[in-house]
């Protein structure tokens, strides 16, 4: 039982906005209402598609092969029902790393 007042939110999560919205860093914060995703959703796909385009010169030729991707990161992320929460982490992080390909 954690103290009063002591939570995730109000002790890591709000430092963590905090920092990350100062100027210097150039994150802004954006109220979820706001984010284009489904709220069961952890991807926001029109941000992931628009990355895999700028990042990846395959898909940048052909923008049909986000279709191809996009199934295989929500696979990633929805593992973590079935393998927990490192092997889905580990999973994406290989997928960030560029260590895995669709083809």
């Amino acid at each position: 039982m954690t103290p009063a007042g002591f939570t995730e939110t109000s002790t890591i999560q709000a430092a963590v906005a905090d920092r990350l919205s100062k100027p210097d860093v150039g994150w802004t914060e954006v109220h979820p209402d706001a984010l284009q995703r489904e709220d069961i959703s952890a991807l926001i796909e029109p941000d992931v598609t628009e990355a895999l385009l700028k990042l990846n010169p395959a898909i940048a030729v052909d923008p049909n092969r986000v279709d191809q991707v996009l199934p295989t990161l929500r696979a990633a992320v929805l593992s973590v029902v079935e393998d927990g929460l490192m092997a889905a982490n580990e999973r994406l992080m290989s997928w960030l790393r560029g260590r895995e390909a669709v083809q």
